[in-house]
């Protein structure tokens, strides 16, 4: 039996919103030849929502390693504490940087957040019909998200914060946490450029893929990987073979074992079939 962890954006799930036919048959075929399927996300529990829900994932990490879901019951759950919470929003809210508090229990922003997204959107859809529109994955990442006021926002538990469309460099916002905090570019890119994720310094994918091995009793030769972006890497380095898909960025391509097609090119199905997972 293999434990095979799948991102969701850029692997599984493309930006308009939709799973390639092949990528969901593959993971069918793979749970019928007695393997498990795990999702593997930056993404929280609220979000995996639309075609994500075509998947019946045996396991899931959410939140980039923050929560873990085996059999549909949340296992392990990570929050920053108040004194962490207090400290980063407090350098957003001064900084005049649009963040996104992120948790289990949903997602919370200002209205002009909102509205930044909402500019995302009709950007990228110019061209969709309002039907097309609305089931793009940003569209519904929206949905998700409660819109509070300042004083509740700096009173939210989280396990994550997305920064988006930040007028200070990524480099500098890492300089400033990083001995304290993973930050890393967002690997969402409807969040649009200058955008990033913070998150409690070694909860990753891989703090994720520890509690479900030791759930399913499974060693790492087991364990196979595919993302496309950065916050996928540490999944890579707890697996006994990891892939990049096509449309991977470069420093992610070059970790992996091997690289399989493009989303769009039946990328997860081909992999599947190249290791004889299906």
């Amino acid at each position: 039996m293999k434990l095979i962890f799948l991102d969701a954006d850029g692997t599984l799930l493309h930006s308009d919103g939709h799973i390639p036919k092949s990528a969901i048959l593959a993971c069918e075929l793979a749970q019928k030849n007695g393997h498990k399927i795990c999702l593997g996300t930056g993404r929280q529990v609220v979000e995996i929502i639309g075609d994500l829900k075509k998947i019946n994932f045996d396991a899931s990490i959410c939140g980039s390693g923050s929560t873990v879901i085996v059999d549909d019951k949340i296992i392990y759950d990570s929050n920053f504490d108040y004194e962490e919470s207090s400290q980063l929003k407090k350098y957003f809210f001064n900084n005049q940087i649009p963040f996104i508090v992120e948790g289990s229990h949903g997602l919370f922003s200002t209205q002009n957040v909102v509205d930044y997204l909402n500019s995302n959107l009709d950007k990228l859809c110019y061209n969709l019909s309002e039907e097309e529109k609305s089931k793009h994955s940003l569209a519904l990442v929206i949905q998700q998200i409660h819109v509070v006021s300042t004083d509740e926002l700096k009173k939210c538990p989280i396990n994550k914060i997305a920064f988006l469309n930040s007028p200070i460099p990524l480099e500098e916002i890492e300089k400033q946490f990083s001995q304290k905090y993973d930050v890393i570019p967002s690997t969402y890119p409807p969040y649009g450029k200058m955008s990033g994720e913070i998150t409690r310094k070694h909860i990753t994918k891989a703090n994720g893929i520890d509690i479900i091995v030791k759930h399913f009793n499974i060693s790492k030769d087991n364990i196979i990987s595919i993302g496309d972006n950065y916050n996928d890497l540490p999944m890579f380095e707890k697996s006994g073979f990891s892939i990049a898909m096509g449309n991977s960025v470069d420093e992610v391509k070059k970790q992996a074992n091997y690289v399989t097609d493009d989303i769009l090119q039946d990328g997860i199905y081909n992999a599947f079939k190249k290791l004889n997972i299906i």
